[in-house]
């Protein structure tokens, strides 16, 4: 009788058991069933900030880690080269800021120096009628009238965002944003002025994701204050040596030029197929854009409320285009370079020439729906940067020296990214799945979508590889 009652309970706890392998998506046939020995304790996917902090991380507390990137480079979307004339570039991920804990601290380890993103002199403000007017640092290109009803709008939409909590997911993530900030403002010259710098800011049309969504990303950030404060610095040598520092911790881990595959779970581990070769963990970390997430076959692993919400994502459209001159032109008549010019063409535009450059150089942006309009204008690099030159004369409202180098990098067509800066929820997104990136069986997720701070910029890809590793480590050790 007893061994009857001992066979019983051994029967009912392996279907129990095999029951919740299944909802953590862990297979439970017979043949991933077998103990199959791993190769490593930690595979992560993705060489960007993110897996790069996660690997370093599990590596410095013992773990035998491998990191598999698809590129022939590490950095994902924080990507820097040199020009032919020796100028060192970012065309991917640039700025930072001393509101920015992690990167802050990264940098500090690294080593690097810092030049600021304001230089002395005016800015110029592009109107909806396509005028330029010159505004100094301290002031703002609005009339006085016009400065009122802008503070009245910030207190508003600051006051809708702050304090935001769950219990209004329902009801927010319903709503699209540019619906949203429309009710907060007042009048139509600033409802473009905060939808066409959020809209440039996320990379998207506001219309694509919801009010909870940009509440979400406003919060990571520490509010409007926060984003006001979220680009500070150009890193010298680019942001490419942070990427750099952290694979020199892994010491031959990594191996690039390697797409992976398959992701597969099962009670011992995880089974990883890529180019170079199938690889066995006890842990993986996913360290890639969401939007990558089926090219690893991830898609059928993963619950039905998480498909659901991943299928709402949203790619961030932007071309990053630099322009370089022999000399800095545009510091004639105390100009900074600087220009606002929200929801056009090309905005966001400032001098990005590093301290000690023989060259000069401005950048600007293109994104959301204007990212689409620029490509069917100018399809190829070279036409982009003339198009840029074209905008500059136009704006500055004189005939501007040709550039004598430069580069418009597409991140659309990055196959490797699909978008950036970072892709977003769509509208239902947080209600499909409120814990989308929660780790899922021996599965963990990380990349600046995944972020609790400062989602969308290094800093947040920093931490979120740090809370991943974190969450490993507990996991091994429970």
């Amino acid at each position: 009788m007893a061994s009857h009652d001992w066979t019983r309970r051994r029967m009912l706890g392996t279907a129990a058991g095999a029951s919740a392998l299944m909802a953590t998506g862990i297979s439970v046939s017979a043949t991933a069933a077998r103990a199959q020995p791993v190769d490593h304790d930690v595979i992560v996917v993705g060489g960007g900030l993110a897996g790069l902090t996660a690997a370093r991380r599990a590596k410095e507390q013992g773990l035998s880690v491998l990191l598999l990137e698809a590129r022939d480079r590490v950095g994902g979307r924080v990507h820097s080269e040199a020009l032919p004339s020796g100028t060192r570039i970012d065309l991917g991920a640039q700025f930072i800021s001393d509101y920015q804990p992690n990167v802050t601290a990264l940098g500090k380890e690294a080593g690097i120096t810092t030049h600021p993103v304001d230089v002395p002199g005016d800015y110029l403000f592009v109107t909806s009628s396509g005028d330029a007017v010159s505004y100094g640092p301290e002031q703002e290109p609005l009339s006085f009238i016009g400065q009122l009803r802008a503070l009245w709008s910030y207190f508003r939409l600051g006051s809708a965002m702050d304090g935001v909590s769950v219990t209004d997911m329902a009801d927010l993530d319903a709503i699209n944003a540019a619906d949203f900030i429309r009710s907060k403002v007042w009048g139509e010259d600033l409802d473009r002025l905060f939808s066409g710098n959020f809209a440039d800011g996320l990379c998207m049309q506001l219309e694509q994701i919801s009010a909870y969504e940009l509440m979400q990303q406003s919060e990571t950030m520490g509010g409007l204050d926060g984003a006001e404060n979220a680009e500070q610095w150009f890193i010298d040598g680019g942001a490419g040596v942070l990427a750099e520092y952290q694979a020199s911790h892994l010491e031959g881990g990594i191996l690039t030029g390697t797409p992976v595959s398959g992701i597969v779970q099962d009670a011992e581990g995880v089974t990883v197929t890529s180019d170079a070769g199938t690889f066995r963990a006890r842990r993986v970390v996913i360290a890639i854009p969401p939007q990558l997430y089926p090219n690893l076959g991830l898609m059928p692993v993963l619950p039905a409320d998480r498909q659901a919400a991943l299928g709402t994502f949203q790619l961030g459209r932007v071309y990053k285009t630099l322009a370089e001159f022999e000399t800095p032109w545009w510091r004639e008549g105390e100009l900074s370079g600087a220009i606002d010019n929200p929801g056009g063409l090309f905005h966001g535009i400032s001098d990005a020439t590093p301290a000690g450059a023989s060259t000069h150089l401005l950048v600007a942006f293109t994104s959301g729906p204007r990212a689409d309009e620029l490509g069917a204008q100018a399809p190829d690099e070279d036409a982009r940067i003339t198009a840029f030159t074209r905008f500059l004369s136009k704006t500055y409202g004189r005939d501007v020296p040709d550039a004598i180098g430069g580069r418009s990098y597409d991140w659309n067509a990055d196959g490797f990214s699909l978008g950036g800066y970072a892709s977003r929820r769509g509208i239902g997104g947080w209600s499909a799945a409120s814990d989308l990136f929660a780790p899922f069986g021996h599965l963990h997720f990380a990349g600046t979508e995944t972020a609790d701070e400062w989602r969308s910029y290094m800093d947040g890809a920093i931490q979120s590889g740090e809370r991943a590793a974190r969450a490993i480590l507990a996991d091994l050790a429970a």
